[in-house]
């Protein structure tokens, strides 16, 4: 096991750039650098399935660029990726499906390539907005707050 821990270290290093972290303390790291060390941490045993949360969420842009690479590394190795997120960027960046959540229920999934790069980018957030007005979910209750792309 030593060594194979040994092999995922030194294979996420390349990804995540994180050699010069490794003998730091975690109160000595920025949020960008634990962010990238969490990452290594939650796939250090090369789980078939992640579920992210808003994962560049207060990071400076260099680290959220990181954190995208590292999830566009994370699909090259066939991994399925589950992310919520409010980021347009991510969402096109990232997403194959874009499930949209109301009170906690999938209301409508749509495939990314297709349907939401078709869209022109100045419109693509108007797109989102436009699908939510016009009521393209079962459910009326819910407002924008309530929404999770």
């Amino acid at each position: 096991p030593s060594a194979y821990i040994s092999a995922r270290i030194v294979e996420l290093n390349s990804v995540l750039n994180f050699n010069d972290y490794l003998t730091r303390k975690a109160k000595e790291l920025s949020r960008g650098m634990r962010q990238k060390i969490a990452f290594a941490v939650a796939i250090i045993h090369d789980p078939d399935v992640l579920l992210l949360d808003e994962p560049s969420t207060g990071l400076d842009v260099e680290s959220a660029n990181d954190v995208i690479d590292f999830i566009k590394y994370l699909k090259t190795q066939n991994k399925t990726i589950i992310i919520a997120t409010h980021n347009i960027y991510e969402i096109t960046e990232l997403s194959d499906y874009i499930a949209f959540l109301c009170d906690g229920r999938i209301r409508q999934v749509i495939n990314t390539k297709e349907s939401f790069l078709s869209v022109d980018s100045n419109a693509r957030s108007k797109y989102l907005i436009k699908s939510i007005q016009e009521g393209n979910y079962e459910s009326n209750n819910c407002n924008n707050k309530e929404r999770v792309y």
